[in-house]
């Protein structure tokens, strides 16, 4: 430091750095992202491909789950928020104590908004400030947000407590020991940092702008005396100056550049009158703000304040090395602050979600993994509700281990069947993240993975078909997933024939059922895959209703028991505005009848795939063949054959890949 500092700021920066010295933080260059269950409690991670397929997070951040619940005040807890969305957790404990938490601040709608509007609001990013004091290359701008940081922990503590009295001991025990002890923890930590930024820094007269204070170091004294003494001499000079011109301090301003240094500003239509002016004028630029010059006097005067501040500005620099080489020690103790404050974003931020949505969220009951019992009454899609004109239809869902966990579901496009399997995963992972769900009650043994087969897409670049990443995406399903994990089929067998497609969407199904006995929602055209309920256990059939009238269908998108009596896609068509010969031509086709009949024969008969990949792989066929039933259909006898024997090809080829 130099040698004309002060003994008192030497000794402040001194006795800070040696109580980091002493107290061990640890290391400062250690990771800031901040998660607090990641150490010590387990979890699973969503892969980006199921984030994507049930929009929990999206490519533009909006229309997501991420979006609806991220009502968080600071940058670094809608990190942490995302961090807990993609990892749900596997304890019972730990999401009860989240629920804990989320629930005081439900109940406490004062104190929430208190916590959130009034602290959590004003305090900075301190991802950015901790890298900074990492590599010392932080400014006195960023030291002194963190003194300001920290002077509102008190305040932050008081609102947090503000109503407890009537809260049950535990929870304010949990409210402790997450909370308010770990906030006055880092008051202490931070006691003699605030002492030191107290002591050596001071903002200036210019928003945003901070310098060391020049008592503290005699160059620095001396200097900013003289440069005070130079401001004053040209404030006078600035009153004659506009005297002299026929304006007033509002007209001719006298203003400061941090490059230029000082100047006066006149309005382009001002400027005219300075052409009557017998004073000695210097131009410096002219934009659309205005004409700045300066007068010779002031041209002389700005001369030795650049002068003095580009002195005073080297010797300040020699001081703030050491006090930003002081300052560093503190990024460890930073970063517990910053573990502290970001989960109480979080926990704020899902009770405002919770408290705020459109019918309130409910708490959900959290079950160990062997309960095996998933019931959601009347539960929503939580953001679809958020813009829909008209109420929300909800709908209710029950899995139970070993009596009903493969629900099929059935009904027409735009029925809402793509909807009702979305939000019973959201609902699910909404659990076990510790958030409240949009239900009337919901009961959730833990899951150990959530996987997906949403939508159509292609990867041409890799040479890869829309039925292929169908495929890849099933593959990953049955080699990856647990009898715990929940698994969504939106849709399955639609990108090939009609024959091989249902007999890939039948032996799939038949092997998450009976097989692996996941949790599993499949949506589908194929009606006649409720006849899996024959060979499968565990099988629920379900279907979205909808209403068919002479002025067209009505979609009432509420869930039934049983198989829609068919898939009204004609219906649809017409909704959609087909020509009406196109639609005449559809219903009328001379082939639409026995093309069905030979497809729902195919169906009962010919189709029926093993119990499982490694079972006997004959062909389990009827071929008690009515002739006098199907006169127009005898050709297809061949062609079912072909079409049965190239389904068993690709599934030697699938078992083969999952081996």
């Amino acid at each position: 430091m130099d040698s004309s500092m002060n003994g008192t700021a030497e000794a402040s920066i001194v006795e800070a750095s040696g109580l980091m010295n002493e107290t061990e933080m640890g290391d400062a260059a250690a990771e800031m992202e901040v998660d607090e269950t990641a150490d010590a409690v387990p979890f699973f991670v969503l892969s980006e491909d199921v984030l994507q397929a049930l929009d929990i997070k999206t490519a533009t951040g909006k229309g997501s789950l991420y979006q609806l619940l991220n009502q968080c005040c600071t940058p670094q807890g809608s990190r942490l928020l995302l961090q807990w969305i993609a990892r749900p957790l596997l304890d019972v404990a730990e999401i009860d104590k989240r629920l804990d938490l989320v629930e005081f601040f439900v109940k406490k709608p004062s104190v929430r908004r208190t916590v959130a509007d009034s602290h959590l609001k004003k305090f900075p990013d301190f991802g950015p400030i901790v890298r900074k004091l990492e590599k010392r290359r932080i400014g006195l701008q960023d030291l002194y947000r963190i003194y300001q940081a920290i002077q509102k922990i008190p305040t932050l503590v008081k609102a947090i407590l503000a109503e407890t009295e009537d809260v049950a001991p535990r929870v304010v025990q949990l409210i402790n020991e997450r909370f308010i002890t770990p906030l006055d923890r880092s008051c202490g930590d931070f006691t003699d940092y605030q002492l030191l930024i107290k002591e050596t820094v001071e903002p200036t007269n210019r928003p945003g702008e901070f310098r060391i204070n020049p008592a503290l170091v005699p160059i620095l004294q001396e200097t900013d005396g003289q440069i005070t003494e130079l401001e004053a001499q040209m404030k006078e000079d600035w009153e004659k100056t506009y005297t002299e011109v026929n304006m007033t301090d509002k007209t001719l301003k006298l203003e400061s550049d941090s490059r230029l240094g000082y100047l006066y500003r006149v309005t382009r239509k001002d400027e005219k009158l300075l052409r009557k002016t017998t004073l000695k004028l210097i131009t410096v630029d002219t934009k659309t703000s205005g004409y700045r010059f300066r007068t010779e006097e002031l041209d002389s005067l700005n001369e030795d304040y650049l002068r003095l501040t580009a002195k005073y500005t080297a010797a300040q620099e020699k001081v703030i090395v050491q006090l930003v080489e002081t300052a560093s020690t503190y990024a460890v103790p930073l970063k517990s602050f910053n573990k502290v404050l970001a989960p109480l974003d979080v926990i704020v931020g899902l009770a405002s979600a919770a408290f705020n949505s459109t019918v309130p969220y409910v708490r959900p009951t959290i079950l160990p993994q062997d309960n095996g019992i998933i019931e959601l009454v009347e539960c929503r899609h939580p953001y679809i509700e958020t813009f829909m004109e008209r109420n929300f239809i909800p709908n209710s869902v029950r899995f139970k281990q070993d009596e009903a966990t493969f629900h099929i579901v059935t009904g027409p496009n735009m029925g809402g069947k793509s909807t009702y399997i979305r939000q019973v995963a959201l609902n699910v992972v909404m659990a076990q993240i510790g958030s409240f769900v949009p239900c009337k009650s919901a009961r959730v043994s833990l899951i150990d993975g959530v996987y997906t087969r949403i939508g159509a897409g292609d990867s041409v670049e890799k040479g890869v078909s829309t039925f292929m990443m169908e495929m890849l995406e099933i593959q990953e399903i049955l080699k990856s997933a647990t009898k715990y994990s929940l698994i969504i089929i939106d849709e399955l067998g639609r990108g090939t024939s009609t024959y091989d497609g249902y007999g890939l969407a039948y032996a799939v199904s038949e092997s998450i059922a009976n097989d692996l006995g996941a949790y599993c929602m499949l949506t589908t055209h194929f009606n006649e895959l409720a006849e899996l309920k024959t060979s499968a256990k565990h099988v629920v059939l379900s279907h979205v209703a909808a209403l068919v009238t002479e002025d067209g269908i009505t979609f009432q998108y509420a869930v039934e028991p049983g198989v829609c009596s068919q898939s009204f896609g004609v219906n649809v068509a017409q909704m959609a505005g087909l020509p009406a010969h196109v639609i005449q031509v559809c219903t009328h086709a001379p082939f639409s009848s026995t093309f069905t009949e030979v497809i729902s024969f195919s169906c009962r008969t010919h189709f029926r795939m093993p119990k499982s990949f490694s079972g006997n792989w004959k062909m389990r066929t009827n071929w008690e063949w009515p002739p006098a039933q199907f006169p127009r259909m005898r050709w297809s006898i061949s062609k079912l054959v072909v079409s049965k024997c190239r389904i068993y090809i690709l599934f030697f080829l699938l078992h083969f890949c999952v081996k």
